[in-house]
This record gives C-alpha cells, structure tokens and sequence, in this order.
C-alpha cells in the first residue's frame, strides 16, 4: 500500500510540474517590443520580445526596466570571452586590441561605405555599414555588388500614380495609385493593368 501511495505521489508532483512550467511559458507568451516595461523578476514576468534584452537600472534588484535591442551599440565595451557575453548589436563588430587574448573591446561598424564592395552570399560576408543595402547585377547569383543607400519601394505615395494613370498591383515592382484612387481594371482579365479612378 505505502508504495502505491508513494507512485500516487509521484505523479502528482510531476502532473503539478507540468502545469507550472505551462504556465509559465504562456506568461512568456506576452512580450515587449523596443522601448517597452520589462520585469523578469515578477510573477507573470513582463518579458521582451525576441532580440530585445531588459536593461534595468543598475544596482537597482527588482525594478522595472525597458525592452532595447540585444547588445551594443556603437562605441559600447564588448567581450564575447566573459560570461554572459558583452555582445554587439547585430550589424556591428567587436574590435578588440590585437593579440590582446580575452581583453575588451569596442563595437564598431566595419563594413563597407557607400560605394564599397559587398556580398552577403560567401562566407565571412563583406557587409556594408548599417543604413546602406548591396546593390548586386541583376541576374547574377553570388556577385559582389557595391553598397548605396536604400532606395525608395516602388509603391510609395510619390511614386504612385495620379487620376487616369496606367495601374497594376499584380507586377513587381508594382504600379500603384495615389491615397484617394483605386485601380480600374477590365472585368475578367486577372493581371491586366488598369486606370487609376475615384473610388
């Protein structure tokens, strides 16, 4: 009998485990974005979204603290050989003192300026500074390109297309129609182009 008990028992604290660490994860379920109030060390625990750290006030146990992006930025001290990690935001680099094994160092942004070659398809990729895309040859898989910056998505209000100009939302890039209008196309030709028109 003291052993059926003593399975009964078992079971039990296991079936409780589970629901607990059920619990929670759907605690965790809810989650901050950048500049959000984070608190791990409350029940349910107000946690950052994935890529977001908490960053409480130092020496301050307990308090609130607010959702910012993984590691740091420019200029920031990192030491990926300490625990935990002084990691780097992503896009940036840790540059640490040369032969200086284990020391600290600073994140900074090395890759290439505008007009510098890059490639993000080979290993280590040749990374262009943050704010600035690769601009490779169309066609051309694998092809260094050269970094500039962004240009504007084709589907922008100034670009979009005014009162009885040609529209067609089923291209890339697409042809798309100023705050106001819809595009008019023929009844029964999936894909044609069309007439921006009042709504």
């Amino acid at each position: 009998m003291h052993v059926f008990f003593t399975v009964l028992l078992i079971i039990l604290s296991a079936l409780q485990g589970c629901k607990a660490r059920s619990d929670s994860a759907a605690n965790l379920a809810s989650t901050g974005g950048k500049g959000a109030t984070c608190n791990y060390s409350i029940h349910p625990p107000k946690a950052c979204a994935e890529g977001l750290n908490c960053v409480t006030p130092q020496g301050v146990y307990g308090a609130d603290g607010t959702c910012q992006p993984a590691g740091g930025d420019v200029g920031a001290e990192c030491n990926y050989s300490v625990f935990p990690h002084k990691e780097c935001q992503e896009g940036l680099t840790c540059v640490t003192p040369p032969g200086v094994f284990g020391a600290s160092g600073k994140c900074q942004d090395t890759g290439a300026k505008e007009g510098g070659v890059c490639n993000y398809s080979i290993y280590p990729a040749k990374a262009c500074q943050r704010g600035l895309e690769c601009a490779t040859p169309p066609g051309v898989f694998g092809a260094d390109g050269r970094c500039k910056k962004p240009t504007a998505p084709a589907n922008t209000p100034s670009t979009a297309g005014d009162f009885g100009a040609e529209c067609n939302y089923s291209i890339y890039p697409q042809k798309t129609c100023k705050n106001g209008l819809v595009c008019q196309t023929p009844k029964g030709l999936f894909g044609a182009s069309g007439k921006c028109v009042r709504n």
